[in-house]
């Protein structure tokens, strides 16, 4: 119920409006974008570690089993990255022990063979503490997850260090109990990485810290020794109380594997008041009488200023129940009689409104009520996802002293940045001090740090308060202790692990960088010359867009994006990066489903983005020509203007632009129709690795002068000339759709049905796809779409475009008639109104929708006779029997391209290696190509022997010597790796 409590100004709630779904206000873009490497972004050498390599896998799988073993790219991005997408590392594997003995082997192994180890909790750490720097062993502890005993009695607890914090609360309420620690985390954290970080949370001022409630350790030290400190009494004083070593001390001095806690008694009851206040003055005499008159039932006591209250109206739409004040108190209690406890709080409130201390608030004790207004607080932390950059301090300070630091902070910054906020357990004296700003800047950062924590240190207060000092605290460890604490900490670091291989500093693919310069002053400082800083891009922000593929699969590391707008500016780029042996990646709209368009390592990268003028259009020939960064979709629509069409049509093309299409020799959906790019393009414009400028831009539609060097650059992808303008051939528009959605028996009648489209409706076919009805259950299952005509084992779609309606639309009744009277189709449907059309194709287009919702998932883009389309389907159903979830394919039944989908649970590489080594060979036995439409870019580089013979091989080679003698052109991609 919600008390209603008598005085002035004191709001009278009714009815208290439920929080919003914060996750569901997140944006994909904050969700999902990720921070440049740890490695890029902080001024730290990797240490003199070993690298892994495949006698170190061989280990750990013959441990662990190659399922607890990680080394995919994508399964690796949540242990590489920190929740707060600050920090990244790239590490190449994750092992999942389940049992303290396999830590030990573990760590045993890694100490004699010098291989640096990350410990890993649930990662929700904001200081780097949880994630590698550079490539360093994760070992998470997710598996660790038992509960080993409780005893009800004495209520201790011991569990396996992966057990997360909300699982064992959940676990003791059943039992009248509860875990003494509450975090915002609570529902990912582990209880290993908790103790390791000491962790402090919301209601430490009631319970204390975990240096009073661990009773117990287990722990594995770097050289895999096991040291049982693993007590349950309350009371042993039986030599050094070693377990505080570990407590705290984020995964450096040991591997924390079992704990035992000490849990109190679950409470009964529970009140919150929400009050605001003038002063921070009348902040610190409330929070004295709070004590005086609540004591023994206080929980938590939490304060928030008025920008923090700003800041998540703005991003988390939430607003305060009682209006707008200088500061928010936020006062929990929480006991065993409910009517005591809320007489207290009752009167507590009424004292302190009647003092004037405080100028309105609110009370509540039925528990929605209560989540509502905790939710405000405990939602800040998810408005920083929101945020296009913020700087996040976790510090104690003195209670006289912790507003001061806020105060002294925006009189410094000014309004240099958006806003400076406060809040934080004020009943522990913890400090969370924000610094929004519009972008990131280093010169901002530099400026507040060291400056913030000398000042934290004048105030005697701490720079880490709860959140450990991690990796990116760790350098300012000397403003916060005296040297000889530093050195006693070094001294123990040595003795626990003398070769400093745990969580130090606080490429999936086996691929070797190859000896290009790496980016110096110089060379940007001739860049940004070139161009201008605004197109010489080397801000981490701004590089992430560039680095990943669009379905999070590759990701690179370059430090700079070049974005020329001309050809001339190409030309200077690459002359100046082959004098200086710097390796490059062009990229036009980064949509390749290869690696093709990304950088490995450090290339760097040339955007076309900003080279996207239509130079001409010749309406009567049908003939445009543009530069090479614009994007398809905006091309189709001047043409449109004109009564023409690009002759491609890709799902991405709102994103792709149509230099990329070149060099890759997009396909798409209606190559039936209008063929493929070699037979369109009628002339590139190509800059040489050297930066020679190659003019093949003919226009013509018959040039036979000399050798036709344009088809060269056609689907070379990048690694022999970099495209900058094209000449198109479109054709016209046609002024009718229709398409039919056809539901067959078998495999055979499709190909039947095929046939026979192409005799009925020859000249007006512009597709023909198929799909089994695996896919469409997919489709059902991943996205809720349903097939429009019910379940069969195959279904065909079929359009048709041209120029007359009622012509089009009688040959394809004619022909849906013969095909239901021969039994080649069993059901079907036919539209032509638009929105009609658009809900067919529909079906067909948002299959890679559904890919984000799977464990795991490998696509293939395969090319076969028609004969053996569907073989492969059933070759690897069989091949990998049980196996998989779900083996599906779908694809331009058309032009013989099938897409197979291989469905797991979650990634092995095992199962990635068995199913490729079979694939790619049966499709050579099939005479069939193993990159219909997506090119070979970097995942297919290493199976390029399969598809093309030895001499073939050799000469693509000897034209790349040829045409890029340093390989500084898109290199690691499309040639077999040596």
């Amino acid at each position: 119920m919600l008390h209603n409590v008598s005085g002035r100004g004191f709001t009278k709630l009714v009815a208290f409006s439920k929080a919003p779904d914060v996750h569901n206000l997140l944006s994909r873009k904050y969700l999902h974008a990720k921070p440049n490497f740890t490695k890029n972004t902080y001024n730290v050498s990797r240490g003199n570690y070993n690298y892994l390599h495949e006698t170190h896998i061989k280990f750990f799988e013959n441990l662990l089993g190659d399922q607890r073993v990680i080394m995919d790219l994508c399964d690796l991005e949540k242990y590489n990255v920190d929740w707060y997408n600050q920090v990244r590392g790239c590490s190449s594997i994750a092992l999942k022990p389940k049992l303290t003995e396999e830590v030990s082997e573990i760590l045993s192994y890694c100490d004699k063979n010098r291989l640096a180890v990350c410990p890993q909790g649930g990662n929700t750490s904001v200081v780097g503490g949880s994630v590698p720097v550079f490539d360093e062993v994760i070992i998470s502890t997710e598996l660790m997850n038992s509960i080993i005993s409780l005893d009800e009695m004495s209520g201790i607890l011991v569990c396996q260090a992966g057990c997360v914090l909300e699982n064992l609360d959940n676990y003791l309420a059943d039992k009248g109990l509860c875990v003494p620690i509450d975090l915002g985390s609570k529902g990912t954290c582990h209880i290993g990485g908790n103790v390791s970080t000491n962790a402090g949370g919301m209601r430490l001022f009631r319970h204390g810290n975990l240096h009073g409630n661990v009773l117990g350790l287990e722990v594995v030290k770097a050289n895999g020794e096991i040291l049982d400190c693993l007590s349950t009494l309350r009371k042993d004083n039986t030599g050094y109380h070693l377990k505080h070593l570990f407590i705290g001390s984020e995964g450096s001095l040991g591997f924390i594997t079992k704990v035992a806690l000490q849990c109190p008694p679950r409470p009964k009851s529970r009140n919150v008041a929400l009050l605001g206040i003038e002063t921070f003055d009348k902040v610190l005499t409330t929070f004295k009488k709070a004590k005086e008159q609540l004591g023994e039932i206080i929980s938590a006591i939490d304060v928030m200023d008025e920008v923090t209250m700003e800041f998540i109206n703005e991003m988390n739409n939430q607003k305060s129940p009682i209006g707008n004040y200088a500061y928010n108190l936020l006062i929990e209690t929480t006991g065993s009689n409910d009517s005591h406890d809320s007489a207290k709080v009752d009167e507590f409130v009424r004292d302190v409104m009647e003092s004037n201390l405080v100028l309105n608030g609110t009370v509540a004790s039925e528990p929605s009520k209560i989540e509502a207004i905790w939710s405000i607080r405990e939602n800040i932390s998810d408005g920083y996802k929101r945020c296009n950059y913020v700087l996040y301090y976790d510090i104690s300070l003195p209670l006289k002293d912790y507003y001061a630091l806020v105060e002294d902070l925006r009189k410094r910054i000014g309004g240099k940045c958006k806003r400076i906020f406060g809040y934080g357990h004020l009943g522990d004296s913890n400090l969370h001090l924000q610094i929004e700003m519009n972008e990131y800047r280093p010169d901002l950062k530099d400026f507040i740090e060291p400056y913030i924590f000398k000042r934290v240190s004048e105030f005697n207060g701490s720079i880490s308060a709860e959140h450990g000092l991690g990796f990116i605290k760790g350098k300012y460890l000397n403003l916060a202790k005296p040297a000889g604490c530093v050195a006693l900490m070094r001294s123990l670091k040595k003795l626990l692990d003398p070769n400093g291989i745990l969580n130090p500093y606080k490429e999936t693919y086996n691929v070797q960088r190859k000896g290009f310069n790496e980016l110096r002053q110089e060379h940007i400082h001739f860049f940004e010359e070139l161009l201008g800083k605004h197109r010489a891009i080397t801000d981490t922000p701004n590089l992430e867009k560039y680095n990943e593929d669009w379905i999070n699969n590759l990701r690179g590391s370059t430090p700079m994006v070049l974005k020329p707008k001309t050809t001339q500016e190409v030309s200077r780029i690459l002359s100046f990066c082959n004098e200086n042996n710097l390796a490059v990646c062009p990229q036009a709209g980064n949509t390749g489903l290869v690696g093709g368009q990304l950088p490995v390592f450090d290339e760097i990268v040339i955007s076309t983005e900003l080279m996207n003028d239509v130079i001409s259009l010749d309406v009567a020939s049908g003939v445009v020509i543009c530069q090479a960064g614009c994007i398809l979709e905006n091309i189709d629509k001047i043409l449109a203007e004109n009564g023409l069409m690009v002759p491609l049509d890709l799902g991405a093309k709102g994103s792709c632009h149509i230099g990329g299409n070149v060099s890759t020799n997009a396909g798409g959906l209606r190559l039936l129709r209008y063929g493929n790019l070699h037979g369109n393009v009628l002339g590139l414009e190509v800059v040489n690795a050297n930066g020679e400028i190659i003019d093949c831009l003919s226009a013509l539609k018959k040039d036979n002068t000399g050798y036709h060097l344009k088809h060269l650059f056609i689907g070379s992808e990048g690694t022999l000339g970099f495209i900058t303008k094209v000449a198109l051939q479109c054709p016209p528009r046609p002024k009718h759709t229709n398409v039919a959605f056809l539901g067959l028996q078998n495999f055979e009648k499709v190909l039947k049905t095929f046939k026979k489209v192409k005799e009925d409706l020859g000249e007006i076919l512009s597709a023909v796809e198929v799909m089994d009805y695996k896919t469409m259950e997919f489709v059902n299952e991943k996205l809720s779409v349903k097939s429009p005509i019910g379940e069969y084992p195959f279904y065909l779609l079929i359009e048709t475009s041209g120029s007359n309606s009622s012509h089009d639309g009688e040959k394809l009744e004619a022909f849906f008639e013969a095909a239901l009277q021969k039994h080649l189709i069993l059901n079907g449907t036919v539209a032509s109104e638009p929105n009609k059309v658009n809900a067919i194709w529909s079906i067909r287009e948002k299959i890679p929708d559904g890919f984000k919702f799977c464990g795991a998932l490998f696509c293939y883009d395969l090319s076969l006779p028609l004969e053996h389309y569907f073989t492969i389907v059933d070759d690897t159903t069989k091949h990998l029997g049980k196996l998989p979830q779900k083996v599906f394919g779908f694809g331009h039944l058309g032009d013989g391209n099938l897409h197979l989908q291989i469905e797991l649970h979650e990634f092995s590489k095992d199962v990635k290696e068995n199913i490729e080594h079979f694939l790619f060979n049966r499709v050579k036995q099939l005479k069939g190509s193993f990159s219909a439409e997506h090119g070979i870019g970097f995942l297919k580089a290493q199976h390029l022997e399969l598809a093309r013979s030895e001499n073939a091989v050799k000469l693509m080679k000897e034209l790349k010597k040829l045409l890029d003698p340093k390989g500084i052109l898109n290199p690691y991609k499309v040639l077999p790796r040596q």
